[in-house]
């Protein structure tokens, strides 16, 4: 079944003309995506076992959808929280990259980073940071400098006011995994092991997370390793996947 951010039907004829059974646009609806894969599987489940259900409910929080955000992390409401406070914190300093971005007229890298923070924002049901998102992506490829500008003033409010309503969580020892601390005595990620890793990722391998801390980043790539391992605990394949193959390029 593929998955796409690209809702158009031409997008979804050229998947099914390379060999797909099906297709799904992102934002992921997940009891549809259960119902698909049962149909191509050819299962029955039951309506209690097709869709995981609510373990508690959250308090309201501005801008996001939390009850689509919960069904997209099969309701764990710690998950969903963590990537919540792991997208506001990826979003901290995305105002002044925007500005730096339209000062430097880099429409493309805009267009890119928009595009990336849309698609994760809308599968956590943060819908007021997806359409600021979506307003600058599509500004930037305009070379709309001022829209984009604004859009990300906007941005860097609803981002302020979201972080501030999250509730804290504790953490859990099983939260704890290699590489969150000091990377100093971990192989460096490079050329076979960084091949290996990617494709994984291709392939939307969930060990991809697990092997991403196993590694150090190259010298002065840092920067590409924190975000890799930001995208792949928020189930970002397609974004994770870039990210190496940019950093194999920059390697060579």
């Amino acid at each position: 079944v593929a998955l796409s951010a690209d809702p158009r039907e031409a997008t979804r004829k050229a998947c099914l003309a390379a060999g797909f059974n099906d297709f799904i646009s992102k934002p992921v609806d997940v009891p549809l995506l259960y119902e698909k894969l049962a149909e191509w599987m050819d299962v029955h489940p039951t309506e209690d076992t097709l869709v995981a259900k609510p373990r508690r409910t959250l308090p309201g929080l501005p801008g996001v959808n939390t009850t689509a955000g919960l069904a997209r992390a099969s309701y764990n409401a710690d998950l969903y929280l963590k990537l919540l406070i792991q997208l506001c914190d990826r979003v901290q300093h995305t105002p002044l990259e925007i500005q730096h971005l339209v000062q430097t007229q880099q429409w493309a890298e805009l267009q890119q980073l928009a595009h990336s923070l849309r698609g994760a924002a809308g599968n956590l049901g943060a819908s007021t940071v997806r359409a600021h998102c979506e307003r600058i992506e599509l500004a930037a490829e305009q070379t709309d400098a001022a829209t984009c500008l604004a859009a990300g003033n906007k941005l860097a409010v609803a981002m302020t006011a979201l972080h501030a309503a999250l509730p804290k969580l504790p953490l859990h020892d099983s939260d704890t995994q290699p590489g969150d601390g000091n990377d100093a005595e971990l192989p460096v990620l490079q050329g076979q092991s960084l091949r290996d890793l990617l494709q994984l990722v291709l392939a939307g391998d969930a060990t991809a997370r697990r092997l991403a801390r196993a590694y150090q980043a190259p010298s002065g790539k840092e920067g590409y390793l924190r975000d890799l391992r930001e995208r792949l605990d928020a189930f970002e394949f397609e974004e994770a996947a870039l990210l190496l193959q940019n950093l194999g390029k920059d390697l060579t």
